[in-house]
């Protein structure tokens, strides 16, 4: 038995067919984009997660290291002058590689860091300028004790003088 409708048949069956494997394709170009897209946010994820355990691990290298120099330079009130030059040629070593391990890449994840380091040089200003007032007020406290010393030693002589 032979179809009398053959060519109709061929026809529709040709764009059957046809539609059957643009549809194929499109929902393989679908998967294949879907899965490229989810392995690239993959990667992504993963570079950040490293770039977070990166900034972790210099923020547990830095945070000794700047608590170090905060206690250095509460040691510079405490010690003599000789110590104190040394001291502070200290710190500005130590600055130089908090600012080497903190680098330019990650200043902004380090922005609170970067800042005390980068004012740090105030920050002896104004520690020198505190000690050279105490040191101002000691010597002040002194002289006052000795005048009241040198006038008490004064006013008992007068006294005695007077009374002669």
């Amino acid at each position: 038995m032979i179809a009398l409708n053959k060519a109709e048949i061929r026809s529709t069956s040709a764009r059957f067919w046809t539609l059957f494997g643009i549809l194929l394709l499109s929902t393989l170009i679908i998967v294949y984009f879907f899965i490229w897209s989810a392995q690239k946010e993959s990667e992504d994820y993963i570079a950040k997660i490293q770039e977070n355990r990166s900034a972790m691990n210099k923020q547990i290298a830095l945070q000794p290291r700047i608590d170090s120099l905060y206690k250095l330079m509460l040691d510079l009130d405490r010690n003599d002058k000789y110590n104190y030059i040394f001291l502070e040629a200290y710190i500005r070593e130590q600055r130089g590689s908090v600012r080497q391990l903190i680098g330019s890449d990650s200043a902004t994840r380090f922005s609170g860091y970067t800042r005390l380091i980068n004012h740090l040089d105030e920050q002896i200003l104004l520690q020198d300028t505190i000690i050279k007032l105490k040191n101002n007020i000691e010597d002040l406290r002194s002289d006052i004790e000795d005048c009241k010393v040198r006038n008490k030693s004064l006013s008992k002589s007068l006294i005695r003088t007077s009374r002669q």
